[in-house]
C-alpha cells in the first residue's frame, strides 16, 4: 500500500499536470481561433480589395466607352452640319432665283430629324 502522505501527494501532482494539460488545450483553443479569426480578416479584406479593383476596371471601362461615343458621335455629327449647312445655303440660292424645290428641302429635313 502507498502511505497516505505519498497519495495525497499523488493526488495533487495528478491533479497538477490534468489542470495544467487543461490549460495548455485552453491555451491552444484560444490561440487556434485567434489565428483563425485572424485568417477570417484576411480573407473578406483581399476580396474587398478585389471587388474594390473590379469595380475600379468597370468604372474605366465605362468611361472608356463613352469617350468612344463621344468621339464617334463628334466624328459623324460635324460632317453632317456641314452638309446641312451648304444645302441651306444651296436652298437660300435657289429660292432667290426662284428654282426652289420643296422635295430636295425635304430630303435635308428628313436627313436632319433621323
Amino acid at each position: 500500500m502507498i502511505p497516505s502522505d505519498n497519495l495525497v501527494s499523488l493526488i495533487i501532482i495528478a491533479t497538477l499536470g490534468i489542470l495544467t494539460l487543461c490549460a495548455f488545450i485552453i491555451v491552444f483553443v484560444v490561440m487556434y481561433q485567434k489565428n483563425m479569426m485572424q485568417k477570417n480578416h484576411e480573407i473578406r479584406a483581399l476580396v474587398q480589395q478585389k471587388q474594390i479593383e473590379l469595380f475600379d476596371a468597370a468604372s474605366q471601362a465605362e468611361e472608356r466607352e463613352k469617350e468612344r461615343i463621344a468621339r464617334n458621335l463628334h466624328d459623324e455629327i460635324n460632317p453632317m452640319l456641314t452638309l446641312l449647312k451648304q444645302n441651306l445655303q444651296k436652298h437660300k440660292f435657289d429660292f432667290i432665283k426662284n428654282k426652289f424645290s420643296v422635295d430636295h428641302f425635304e430630303n435635308d429635313y428628313v436627313l436632319l430629324i433621323v
